[in-house]
């Protein structure tokens, strides 16, 4: 009886051991993974348009790899589901490089193209064009600034620089604005109206440890009506030509409202009849070649 009983536990046994290895088996998720392949596998594929050297899913290209397109272009970068997506560098032949954002095979997001004759353009891309805020320097030295459109230059500034010195221009709705900012090589600066490559119209120019002028000008000299302050206070407001004081104008001798010159000006000299006020009263005086030859109070 005891035989019997030891051996019907022992069959016991044996079949939950059985029971609970096959439970096992079932509850253990190794295996339902140890047999599929989640990761990219290296790949070389041939196409109708190059070669292809690179992470693969499959047959679709998706991860990192390389393109040799027969046209001479190579792309080396991100890709998904067979198209450039992420960053990359793609290299044109004969032209230059580009290093960015892709999206859905198209240059998108921020990028910079460098060309091979030395022009640079780093900031964004849409549609495979240059789009949005950006910097494009030529190898010249000429730099534009700003908002670009479907590969054109919309608004912004461009700076440019020569041998009399730099230069930067105001663009709106890809259209140069009558105006400019310079900073010639001796120091004199200018802000205003600029026409037929010329100064023209309302500026301020500064002369270092001289003054500055804020008025009219015309063909690059100060002309029509104006005013020069002095460093030391004195200054003149009137006429101008040929970029001196010609006209009727007022010289004031010091920042103050007097004393004072009142009367005609030739090529920066009082000529005629003038009136001279101090703190005393007006006198009427005559100048000839800037010298004062009679003085007779009024």
């Amino acid at each position: 009886m005891k035989k019997i009983l030891l051996l019907k536990i022992a069959g016991f046994a044996t079949v939950f051991l059985i029971i609970l290895g096959v439970l096992s088996t079932y509850n253990n998720p190794a295996k339902y993974f140890n047999n599929i392949e989640i990761n990219n596998k290296i790949g070389y594929s041939e196409y109708a348009n190059g070669k292809y050297t690179g992470e693969m899913l499959g047959k679709i290209r998706n991860g990192n790899g390389e393109f040799v397109f027969d046209t001479g272009e190579t792309y080396n970068g991100s890709w998904e589901n067979n198209l450039m997506n992420g960053k990359g560098d793609l290299t044109y032949n004969d032209i230059g490089v580009y290093s960015g954002d892709f999206k859905q095979g198209l240059r998108n997001g921020e990028g910079k193209f460098t060309w091979n004759n030395g022009d640079i353009y780093e900031g964004n891309w849409i549609g495979d064009k240059l789009s949005g805020e950006g910097i494009l320097t030529l190898s010249s030295g000429t730099v534009l600034s700003g908002t670009f459109k479907n590969n054109l230059f919309s608004s912004g500034s461009i700076t440019s620089n020569n041998n009399i010195g730099k230069f930067v221009y105001t663009v709106s709705d890809g259209m140069l604005s009558n105006s400019v900012s310079i900073e010639f090589t001796d120091g004199v600066t200018y802000s205003g109206g600029f026409t037929n490559d010329m100064i023209n119209g309302t500026g301020t120019m500064t002369y270092p440890n001289i003054g500055s002028y804020e008025g009219e000008f015309a063909n690059g000299l100060r002309s029509g009506t104006g005013k020069f302050n002095w460093n030391d206070g004195a200054h003149y407001e009137g006429g101008w030509g040929n970029d001196m004081m010609n006209g009727e104008g007022t010289y004031y001798y010091t920042s103050t409202a007097s004393p004072y010159l009142k009367g005609t000006f030739l090529n920066n000299k009082p000529n005629g009849e003038c009136v001279y006020h101090n703190n005393i009263g007006d006198f009427n005086t005559t100048w000839s070649n800037g010298n004062c030859i009679n003085i007779v109070r009024k």
